[in-house]
């Protein structure tokens, strides 16, 4: 799930065109990834 979230391709490409929003954007993917690697070393299956 966390990987479907994270922008890819152009749309990281052009973070210098988009502006605050998209860099945003990118910085709570990544956050979310590292929670989620976080979480599953915490509670292994």
């Amino acid at each position: 799930e966390a990987l479907e979230r994270r922008p890819v391709g152009p749309e990281v490409g052009n973070v210098k065109n988009n502006g605050p929003e998209l860099v945003q954007r990118i910085d709570l993917g990544r956050a979310d990834q590292e929670q989620a690697q976080q979480l599953s070393l915490d509670n292994p299956a």
